[in-house]
């Protein structure tokens, strides 16, 4: 960041990784300058930080000094392809495989990522994303232990309500309530990615009486949201036996959707 003075860190390194990479970067930059460390930075050497460093201060003055010479509106730069975007906003997972029907060049093509050329003219319509897609727009979710969950949109946070039905508990009750919490957990997280929920979450998961359960239901919904994209904080559960969540908030998504459209019916 060329006239931003500070280095920050992705969250999803671990404190002690995050400081370290800071620091270190930090040493790097001009008075005026200052750095993003990315998740993927963990996993290379500080030499090889440096040098993408340096490059990228040779690819900002080469920016720099294009825009200063040119006299009409023109490109300046592209970081990025149409795939590479796509990719950039699900943080470049390691191996993927894009699905696609139209023809992209190979030189666009990102090393893990694998492309397969489909005919169908919709494919969001021949892959059922459609209907999966407005499924999503329901406020009620049918989970396979035969529960549900209900999702409800204010301004100032979501709440998730796992409702038991009209399933009848009647043995083994503490091992029952468990089995759905668990599946709830991960239900919840695939919700949270695909409804793109932001900000402060709530949810009211079936009560149960052992700590040790609780305690193992916190962990299996931090290990379900941990691929998520964006950050995802589990906070642990109130002292009314809610359990707090907080995710990163995207430009837009199902939620702002749902948002716009309970505002404009009560203008109406």
């Amino acid at each position: 960041m060329p006239y931003s003075a500070y280095v920050a860190g992705s969250r999803r390194l671990s404190e002690q990784v995050r400081d370290s990479l800071k620091r270190a970067v930090a040493a790097w930059c001009a008075d005026d300058e200052g750095m993003i460390v990315r998740t993927s930075a963990a996993k290379q050497p500080l030499q090889t930080l440096r040098q993408e460093f340096l490059e990228l201060k040779d690819q900002w003055r080469s920016v720099e000094k294009t825009a200063f010479s040119s006299t009409q509106p023109r490109r300046l730069f592209r970081q990025l392809s149409f795939l590479g975007e796509l990719l950039n906003a699900h943080h470049f997972p390691d191996h993927c495989t894009v699905l696609t029907n139209f023809m992209i060049a190979q030189d666009e093509i990102p090393e893990g990522v694998s492309v397969r050329h489909l005919s169908e003219k919709n494919l969001f319509r021949s892959l059922n994303i459609e209907s999966i897609y407005t499924h999503a727009f329901a406020s009620k979710i049918a989970l396979e232990s035969g529960a549900s969950l209900v999702i409800d949109y204010t301004e100032a946070l979501t709440t998730i309500d796992v409702n038991s039905g009209s399933m009848k508990i009647q043995k083994n009750r503490d091992e029952a309530i468990r089995r759905i919490n668990f599946n709830a957990a991960s239900e919840i997280a695939r919700q949270l990615r695909l409804r793109q929920i932001g900000g402060i979450v709530v949810i009211d998961f079936l009560r149960m009486n052992h700590e040790s359960d609780r305690q193992a239901l916190l962990q299996q919904l931090i290990h379900e949201t941990k691929p998520d994209p964006n950050h995802v904080q589990v906070y642990g559960f109130t002292r009314v036996g809610l359990v707090e969540v907080t995710r990163k908030r995207q430009s837009w998504g199902i939620q702002n959707q749902v948002m716009s459209m309970m505002k404009n019916a009560a203008q109406r």
